[in-house]
């Protein structure tokens, strides 16, 4: 079964129908693939991966994650849906500047309701694992750029989600930068995770098992870009 798929769906904007973001749009993504969602400016990249994670709702078509439809669900339920299964990194990384690097991935541990010392330790971990173990009692407002996004996707992981969206993750980085989000996101696919990228960067987007390739709100291409 497909971890989230889009059957058929189209994304109008505007009460007189004047924007049409997605044009019966069908994708699926497989437990453990990596899929970059590919096209310039405009083409409905951010869209489409507001919809695969519940953010959004189409105007016609069906998201389904883990085989049940989205529609059917409250948005109370799609809300915790995204807590418990979902992490989202959107392009602009939005940090608490006062508080810490550990401080700011813990801070949706300490919403759900867990210690402090729980939170700290989780933190730790995820920081770890992004490779900014020697900058959590950093404050925020001090890092760089890429150090921030690598806080981003820290955080987005506090739940262990099914699924990892990233939109444009790369959007504000210099080309090593890039490659050093990119590469921490092919090495959570490496490791098992179910990962949709929006990017407009062809560098990028060489990092991922598959493409997908869109154009004024359709998909236009499919591509397998490396071994799976």
């Amino acid at each position: 079964m497909p971890v989230v798929e889009a059957v058929g769906v189209t994304r109008v904007f505007g009460t007189d129908g004047m924007v049409t973001a997605l044009d019966d749009v069908s994708v699926s993504i497989a437990p453990g693939e990596f899929v970059a969602i590919q096209g310039p400016s405009g083409c409905g990249k951010s869209t489409l991966i507001h919809l695969l994670g519940g953010l959004d709702t189409p105007t016609a078509g069906t998201i389904r994650f883990g085989g049940v439809d989205l529609a059917t669900l409250t948005d109370n339920e799609r809300t915790l849906l995204r807590r418990s299964r979902i992490g989202v990194v959107l392009p602009i990384v939005e940090l608490v500047p006062t508080l810490t690097t550990w401080e700011n991935v813990a801070i949706s541990l300490l919403l759900d309701g867990r210690t402090m010392a729980e939170g700290r330790a989780r933190a730790a971990e995820l920081l770890n694992a992004v490779k900014l173990s020697d900058r959590g009692n950093t404050v925020a407002s001090r890092l760089s750029t890429g150090e921030a996004q690598r806080v981003a996707v820290a955080r987005a992981l506090y739940n262990e989600p099914h699924l990892l969206l990233a939109d444009e993750p790369t959007s504000f980085l210099d080309s090593v930068r890039s490659d050093e989000i990119v590469g921490l996101l092919r090495s959570l696919a490496d490791g098992g995770r179910t990962i949709v990228m929006a990017t407009h960067d062809v560098r990028a987007a060489a990092f991922a098992d598959r493409s997908i390739r869109l154009l004024d709100g359709r998909v236009v291409e499919l591509n397998v870009v490396r071994d799976a």
